[in-house]
């Protein structure tokens, strides 16, 4: 067996496979991933720190008198180990059955651009440069304290020993900004900005300037009201907010009796307006792809439709022990990256939220009199079985007149995610793309209007 990237990754994951049902196992599955990128990161106002990356490794999942186990492997040296490690594990797993049949997959989206592919420090360095020069430009005292940009192509494959084997390739590219402005008048303020995507325009993004304009419009910051405020969430804040609630409709918490929602579908969890999807083929997201991680053919799936939720999700390794189909959402992810490190997770693929939709100016102005709120910290500690948070928001400003006034002070936000989504009122028409800052799951995010949430402190 070797990792050795060629032309597929398929023939080692079927190599990968046959050792293990050499060895015993009574099903096996093995996810081969490859991924070479190049980076540069700001630093201290200057562009440093130019680096090229390449990773190859390998996810083996076996069955072994019906208990699972799984272990993973990142060079040729770590092979030899591999099965031996997966069947041990399995010994002391949890009950297993059989891996997927081969199925006709759908049109994979688009999800890769050679752009990217070709894309070279010196490409990466020159936007960054750029980005240098346009915050700059918006303040003399700004400077750019961190940030980056990356371009990488990743490539996996999966296989069984039902004779399923299937693989993909993808493109990826970022750019950052983290701008701080010490003026004399004040405490320093900052402002970060970024964008990702499949496409090589992220490269192109005025994230400096983004970034520069935040720090200095942050300067001399007001009270914030207090109470129930109607509030306009950037599409990061939604997507923590939503990634928590979404949390609670994966199988396992919910049959567990874990979630802030019930067990079984119909109940109303949502304005009537939202409807909330999972679509792995959607174009350009960045979780998108023709099969999800345990190799089931990809598919558009509703979780709520018109504020009544009507699915959930579920994995392989969920529909094992609760007898339930799984749902063609899995993903393999750590600390936030699809990774062969990981088992599946049932945590969707590329959600949505889908809804009225108006202009990002004309939620701004339904909002009158409350506020935006650009970053939401401590999402991490809400409670995943109640639904209930308190974050904290440094970065928010008061709204008038359907435009941003000046900044506020530092609150709580607080509220659940029941209230949260009941209270959406509208979404805008621009959206961003995000990956989930506690899962892989990538989200495609629009503005929200939202009534029903407080902030205090």
């Amino acid at each position: 067996m070797t990792l050795a990237a060629g032309p597929s990754l398929r023939p080692a994951a079927r190599r990968v496979v046959e050792a293990a049902l050499a060895e015993g196992a009574q099903h096996a599955e093995a996810f081969v991933q490859a991924t070479d990128g190049v980076a540069a990161r700001i630093d201290r106002d200057s562009v440093q720190g130019v680096e090229s990356a390449r990773e190859r490794g390998v996810g083996l999942r076996v069955v072994v008198r019906g208990r699972y186990g799984f272990a993973y492997a990142t060079s040729d040296a770590d092979l030899r180990r591999l099965v031996s490690s997966a069947i041990a594990a399995a010994r002391r797993g949890r009950p297993g059955g059989s891996f997927p049949e081969p199925s006709r997959l759908p049109a994979a989206p688009r999800t890769y651009d050679p752009a990217v592919a070709r894309a070279t420090p010196a490409r990466l360095c020159a936007a960054l440069l750029r980005e240098l020069s346009a915050a700059h430009r918006t303040h003399a005292l700004v400077r750019l304290a961190g940030g980056g940009a990356t371009a990488s192509v990743e490539r996996v494959a999966l296989a069984n020993d039902h004779g399923l084997a299937v693989e993909e390739r993808g493109t990826h590219a970022s750019v950052s900004a983290y701008a701080i402005l010490r003026d004399g008048a004040g405490p320093a303020t900052t402002g970060h900005e970024f964008k990702q995507s499949r496409f090589v325009d992220a490269l192109s993004a005025p994230v400096g300037r983004a970034a520069a304009s935040l720090a200095v419009r942050s300067r001399r910051p007001r009270a914030a009201p207090r109470g129930r405020v109607r509030m306009v969430l950037s599409p990061e804040v939604g997507a923590e907010l939503l990634e928590l609630a979404l949390r609670g409709l994966r199988l396992e918490p919910l049959r567990r009796g874990q979630s802030p929602f019930r067990a079984k579908p119909g109940e109303k969890v949502a304005s009537p307006s939202v409807s909330i999807v999972d679509d792995p083929l959607l174009p350009g997201g960045l979780a998108a792809g023709a099969f999800d991680d345990d190799g089931f053919p990809a598919r558009r799936h509703e979780i709520v439709r018109e504020g009544t939720r009507v699915g959930h999700f579920a994995s392989l390794a969920d529909g094992w022990r609760y007898a339930e189909p799984p749902q063609g959402s899995s993903l393999r992810a750590a600390g936030g990256d699809r990774s062969y490190r990981s088992l599946p997770v049932a945590v969707g693929r590329c959600l949505r939220i889908e809804g009225p939709r108006r202009t990002r100016s004309d939620l701004l102005r339904e909002a009158r009199g409350g506020v935006l709120v650009r970053d939401v910290i401590g999402v991490h500690t809400a409670n995943s079985a109640t639904g209930e948070f308190q974050v904290t928001s440094t970065l928010l400003f008061s709204l008038r007149g359907g435009e941003e006034g000046p900044a506020l002070r530092p609150v709580v936000v607080s509220g659940s995610v029941k209230s949260f989504l009941a209270g959406i009122r509208a979404l805008s028409r621009e959206e961003k793309d995000l990956h989930g800052s506690a899962s892989g799951v990538s989200l495609r995010m629009p503005y929200l209007l939202v009534e029903g949430l407080s902030l205090t402190g």
